[in-house]
């Protein structure tokens, strides 16, 4: 790249291409700027993998020491690159060589490196890889990380999978239940989801236990409709002694949705960050308006249509306590110890100066997460759980 005429390649945009000539042109100048800060400094390389709605993305961060000694982070690009290491590490190569006046110059040296501990392109083997192409220092000067980040969510999953098993369309357990109320939404549009919502929470504010029918006398004088309706409300009525602390909002459509029952839930994926702590605790919350709005959708949408199989699946999932139970103790295990050391390993920057720079403290911080994870059932964070058992 750095042997392009400049001058020559943005005259060959057609005139149209301004914009894309001057983003070009700025990007161009940026690296230029980027590779002679970086020549003579000793540099790390953080990197990570991703593919977004098909899309591949490889983002390479580069990092050096201020005069001061704080980290100064620098996205380098985020190029595209196969799966594997081998290939990861020739991509690399291709980005460092945009720093470099020619590809061949012996500068820019990689003294570290940062990715996660799943897929291609990761710790010991990226590093070989990387060697391989001259593109690092001695290995006695080389430094390799992981992340903790992921290795955190690595904790949460296996111990998910081992206890309950991993969601699936035929499974039975609390990480299909959180898959099928995210899969909910999703297939209905948004604005019929949030009315859905709204008309389900209204009965939630309204639900009088006293209406339901007991008497098998009484039940067989119904009419059918008035029978289905019925037994209807006397699962509502069992759910509502699950738990006592089911949410009943007073939802207002108009207002803003973040923090409410009408806000998106996010997908719960076992290796993202927050997601399956966070779609327990909206499901928790929400439990009695979720299960009231299945059966809504089950009357609306007929029964050959994905909203009624989704719903029907969830339908009979919510009505088993087991399943809430479990779904219990991962809301409540996210919060009495995954969720402060997320945290502190995302928002910490001492002495670094930036934030994801913190291997200084992790020897203390594993301590403390050992620590927490032998008294968790003690903590106050547990309490929900432990009501939902008893």
């Amino acid at each position: 790249m750095s042997n392009i005429n400049h001058d020559l390649y943005a005259k060959s945009f057609p005139s149209d291409n301004t914009l894309r000539k001057h983003n070009f042109l700025q990007a161009t100048r940026d690296t230029m700027v980027l590779g002679n800060e970086l020549r003579d400094k000793t540099i790390c390389l953080a990197c990570d993998k991703g593919n977004k709605k098909g899309i591949c993305h490889f983002v390479k961060v580069l990092s050096a020491l201020t005069e001061l000694g704080l980290v100064h982070p620098q996205l380098l690009d985020i190029d595209a690159s196969r799966g594997n290491s081998k290939d990861c590490a020739a991509a690399i190569r291709a980005s460092i060589n945009k720093l470099k006046v020619n590809n061949e110059d012996v500068t820019h040296k990689l003294h570290g490196q940062g990715t996660d501990s799943g897929g291609g392109g990761t710790v010991e083997n990226l590093y070989r890889q990387l060697a391989l192409l001259g593109m690092t220092a001695p290995e006695d000067e080389h430094l390799i990380a992981n992340c903790c980040i992921h290795s955190l969510q690595t904790q949460l999953k296996n111990a998910v999978c081992a206890t309950f098993g991993e969601g699936a369309i035929d499974r039975i357990n609390v990480t299909q239940m959180l898959h099928s109320a995210c899969r909910l939404q999703e297939s209905l549009d948004m604005d019929e989801w949030r009315h859905v919502l709204l008309l389900s929470s209204q009965f939630v504010l309204s639900f009088d236990t006293s209406v339901v029918v007991h008497d098998k006398d009484e039940i067989e004088a119904m009419t059918a409709a008035d029978r289905n309706c019925n037994t209807f409300l006397q699962e509502c009525n069992r759910i509502l002694l699950f738990h006592s602390k089911f949410k009943k909002p007073i939802v207002d459509p108009d207002a803003a949705h973040k923090g409410t029952i009408l806000a998106k839930m996010l997908q719960p994926i076992l290796t993202r960050w927050w997601t399956v702590g966070a779609g327990a605790s909206y499901a928790f919350d929400c439990y009695l308006a979720l299960f009231h709005a299945c059966q809504t959708v089950i009357n609306v949408h007929s029964s050959i249509s994905t909203p009624n199989i989704v719903a029907s699946a969830l339908f009979s999932l919510m009505k088993d306590q087991e399943t809430f139970i479990d779904m219990a103790l991962i809301r409540c295990f996210n919060k009495a110890y995954i969720n402060q050391h997320l945290d502190w390993l995302q928002s910490c920057d001492d002495l670094s100066g930036a934030l994801g720079f913190c291997a200084h403290h992790i020897l203390v911080r594993c301590h403390l997460m050992d620590f927490d994870l032998y008294h968790t059932l003690s903590g106050r964070s547990m309490s929900d759980y432990q009501e939902a058992v008893d």
